[in-house]
């Protein structure tokens, strides 16, 4: 998915070539430039015919006073009918094209689009209708301008399918990646995630070809970056404009690419927690946009600003540029600029503690946004519903809302919070665990329940699942590793060269993507939504807090806390012993990593059971240390450690016979494993005993055995 960001210097070039081409054949190619964005090539070959004192065919006449910036909306329409009167399609098509983006980067009232995209329409019917190419262009412009108009999400969709059927029939490249990167947003913003998924993977594959337009790299790039933010991976998604703002002539181009790149790193950088380079470009969006007069775009500007306010811990600031984003995209009548900054004041109030407020807002456009079918962002809004029920101490309408929010999306979608951090949806179910009686494992209590001490069984919410519901093994073999690595904030890097050794670095990649993305959707029927119970943020895979729980991990924090204490506290000893019910995952002897993860938390058990014993011992509790030793001595028959705290407790409570019986097995388990003899200690308390055939033993330490420590 990687793309070069470059400015290359083709004008010497065309000017070369532009002497020596007559302008009528520029006529008829220079359609396809600027249907391509190839500005560059096209102002070339026109600023050398003007220069030579030719005279411009109509064509080239009305590209020139395109790219010259000198029509208004009346100009646009005369050489439309002008075109139209002389059967030149293309050209007319071309036309509506242009002065559709004319009117969206002019920023004022987006209901000017609507005579236009009738003409579309009527071009669309016409005999002949246009060629591929020209037709690709003016339906590309027409569905991005009805994404941002009265539209609708909907039409503009339409639009899109029709644009990139003429783009494939043009075999244009550059209409294509235009075509997927605004397509992208209509997706995002009707909650059709994986959709759009496969639409950037599709395009990204196409970009890597060579003699990409730079600005169709860079519409490409700018809509992964938002993708790629959402999906909670804001290193990557800096990481793909970086080159491209640090360029020289950034600032020079045209709005609609410089904004949408910039105001989509910034919402990286602010997830990411830059405060100072989120400032930077604020900053630098604002030098160029507040002078402009640009109501769409100024309004765009604190829309961009608020988010990374929000994202930065200042909400009332997030809410001033909240309410004056909305100010500001009044006139241009446009849902995007009207209607999003209302999602950004609700979050803001939630964060200020404004609930009632934040209710009142989201419940009265909750039909607004669906009317337009912004489905994600009136999901959004019923999540942060959900989080102000909570916070007034109202679970039931907090889990209502929450439910809600799922059925907004479309069939089999899973929630994707906009301008919140990765662990929010965490947080919020957490919260909204069912009350009651609590399971006997402490891992049950979560919708997501990982149990890896003894065989591996794993529910999603209230599916259980079988060998035949993990999707391949490597799935189940990722989830193993997650646990094995900690379960946080584990490297992707890291998981796949673990899973894939043998595989280079992109197709492990690749596996890592598709394993991720099934183990993510486990225990999901067709049309459920998925627990976000997978994270991944800053290229690191985590277990979500409190939707995630993993009886290893449970247990292995549970050890830690027990043994901090000095002396250390009884109860939780006994706690956390009884976390672990068998070693992990028993049995599973395929991966080394397995089998040396196994092996620490026996010997974290073994170490709980001689601490227990020892604190035992001084309160002359000994019955309670019993039971655990003997079962640590049967996980490991070798400890030497634990059986002889085991034997120890059995001559205190008066069992002389069950220390000879325990040591004669620890004897022949260590001459047949390891070739050695017990230690002093086990010697010392088997003599103790009175065993009759230790009472010659030398007692200064020249027997061979381990040296042993504890």
């Amino acid at each position: 998915m990687s793309h070069t960001a470059t400015f290359p210097n083709t004008a010497p070039r065309h000017a070369a070539c532009a002497a020596r081409v007559p302008p009528q054949a520029l006529a008829d190619e220079a359609l396809g430039w600027w249907c391509e964005f190839d500005f560059v090539r096209l102002a070339t070959h026109l600023a050398v015919l003007r220069e030579a004192g030719v005279a411009l065919p109509l064509r080239l006449g009305f590209l020139d006073e395109v790219l010259g910036g000198h029509l208004d909306q009346a100009g646009y329409t005369a050489w439309f009918e002008r075109f139209q009167c002389g059967r030149d399609g293309d050209a007319a098509a071309v036309t509506v094209a242009a002065a559709l983006a004319d009117i969206w980067q002019s920023g004022g009232d987006l209901r000017r689009l609507s005579p236009w995209l009738t003409r579309c329409q009527q071009l669309l019917t016409a005999t002949p209708a246009p060629a591929a190419m020209p037709r690709a262009a003016m339906l590309g412009y027409a569905a991005a301008t009805e994404m941002v108009s009265g539209a609708g999400i909907a039409q503009a969709r339409a639009s899109f399918a029709a644009c990139r059927e003429a783009a494939d029939a043009a075999r244009s490249l550059p209409l294509r990646l235009f075509q997927a990167s605004f397509e992208t947003y209509a997706l995002l913003w009707s909650g059709e995630f994986a959709a759009a998924e496969v639409l950037l993977d599709d395009a990204s594959d196409l970009a890597c070809r060579p003699g990409t337009p730079y600005l169709a790299g860079l519409f490409l790039r700018s809509s992964l970056c938002l993708f790629l933010t959402l999906r909670g991976d804001p290193v990557a998604a800096r990481h793909l404009l970086l080159d491209d703002v640090r360029q020289p002539g950034f600032d020079s181009l045209p709005p609609i690419p410089w904004l949408t790149a910039l105001s989509n790193l910034v919402y990286a950088t602010a997830l990411e927690g830059d405060e100072i380079a989120a400032e930077a470009l604020g900053a630098r969006m604002r030098k160029r946009l507040v002078a402009a007069g640009n109501a769409f775009y100024h309004a765009y500007l604190h829309l961009s600003l608020g988010l990374a306010d929000l994202l930065l811990g200042r909400p009332a600031t997030a809410l001033a540029h909240a309410r004056e984003s909305r100010t500001l995209g009044q006139p241009t009548f446009s849902p995007v600029a009207r209607y999003m900054p209302v999602l950004l004041e609700v979050q803001a109030r939630v964060d200020m503690g404004d609930n009632d407020g934040a209710l009142a807002l989201a419940d009265a456009w909750l039909p607004k946004w669906q009317a337009v079918g912004h489905m994600s962002i009136a999901s959004n809004a019923a999540v942060e519903m959900a989080v102000a029920h909570v916070r007034q101490g109202q679970p039931d309408r907090a889990r209502a809302a929450l439910e809600q929010a799922r059925r907004l999306l479309p069939r089999g979608e899973s929630l994707v919070l906009f301008h919140r951090p990765a662990d929010y949806l965490a947080q919020l179910l957490a919260l909204l665990l069912p009350a009651g009686k609590a399971a006997d494992l402490p891992c049950e209590r979560y919708p997501v329940a990982i149990h890896t001490l003894g065989e591996l069984r794993v529910r999603v919410g209230a599916h259980l699942l079988y060998d035949r519901d993990w999707r391949g093994e490597r799935t189940k073999s990722l989830l193993k590793a997650l646990v094995v690595l900690g379960g946080r904030k584990v490297a992707a890097e890291t998981l796949a060269n673990l899973l894939w050794p043998d595989a280079d670095g992109d197709q492990a990649r690749n596996n890592l993507k598709v394993a991720v993305w099934r183990l993510r959707h486990l225990g999901t029927e067709q049309g459920e939504t998925a627990l976000p119970w997978l994270l991944l943020h800053n290229g690191q895979l985590s277990l979500a807090n409190g939707v995630a729980g993993v009886d290893a991990l449970i247990f292995q924090e549970s050890a830690k806390a027990a043994l901090r204490g000095h002396p250390p506290d009884m109860q939780a000893l006994l706690r956390a012993l009884d976390l672990y019910e068998d070693d992990f995952l028993a049995g599973d002897e395929r991966e080394l990593w397995i089998s040396d993860y196994r092996q620490r938390l026996r010997e974290t058990f073994l170490s709980l059971a001689r601490t227990l014993a020892d604190q035992a011992a001084i309160r002359e509790e000994l019955e309670q240390a019993v039971a655990y030793l003997e079962r640590g001595h049967a996980l490991d028959p070798l400890d030497e450690r634990t059986a002889e705290r085991l034997m120890a407790c059995y001559l205190k409570l008066g069992y002389p016979g069950r220390v000879l019986t325990l040591f004669r097995e620890t004897e022949t388990a260590l001459a047949g494993k390891l070739a050695i003899r017990p230690g002093a200690g086990l010697l010392r308390l088997a003599t103790q005993a009175r065993l009759p055939q230790f009472s010659s033993l030398p007692d200064d330490g020249s027997l061979h055995r381990r040296d042993q420590a504890d």
